[in-house]
């Protein structure tokens, strides 16, 4: 014999394919550990997404992720490591004004390439985007293309007006580090 030929009977388990975007707009404030106090109660958005997208990374085992902000609906893409704490926006890296959930969505397409069916996007943010109707129809292409949406909306915002803009998307609020817990429910099935 050559060994067990029933190893070959059922096709390989194919990985989920991640990919996770953080909002570095001016409203989420600081990420850096420095500038945040868990322990108070004090955290800026931005301190919440990094802490999320870690989460997810990790849930996920593996994940492209990037940061993004801009002016209308062009988006700068800035690609992160998982698990990466920015530096303070105080001592350099700062994003720009905007929120071009458009543009960010356009490039997690292009991080797919045609490998859509089943891939998860985490979309990470604490407010309305730019152009509501541009990330509509965007995030609605994407959808149709085999993209499922968890949408995490950190910080006090309206969460509901965000997360109607993605088709079938899983909505996770994340007002403090207590809520990560739930983003892990949330997206524990879509990353089998």
């Amino acid at each position: 014999g050559y060994g067990e030929s029933r190893v070959f009977e059922a096709p390989p388990r194919r990985r989920t394919r991640v990919v996770v975007s953080v909002d570095v707009s001016q409203s989420m404030g600081c990420w850096c550990e420095g500038c945040n106090d868990p322990e108070t109660g004090r955290s800026f958005p931005g301190y919440l997404a990094f802490q999320a997208a870690a989460a997810v990374g990790e849930a996920a085992g593996a994940a492209d992720v990037h940061a993004w902000s801009g002016f209308s609906d062009e988006a700068v893409i800035y690609p992160l490591p998982v698990g990466h704490q920015p530096l303070c926006v105080y001592d350099g890296f700062r994003g720009n004004d905007g929120t071009p959930t458009a543009g960010a969505l356009q490039h997690l397409g292009e991080l797919l390439g045609g490998e859509t069916a089943g891939a998860v996007g985490v979309i990470i943010t604490d407010g309305q985007p730019y152009s509501a109707e541009a990330t509509h129809r965007t995030a609605t292409r994407l959808v149709a293309e085999g993209v499922q949406f968890v949408v995490v909306v950190v910080g006090n915002t309206n969460a509901e007006r965000i997360a109607d803009l993605f088709p079938s998307a899983r909505l996770v609020r994340v007002r403090g580090l207590d809520d990560l817990a739930d983003l892990g429910r949330g997206i524990a099935d879509l990353l089998r």
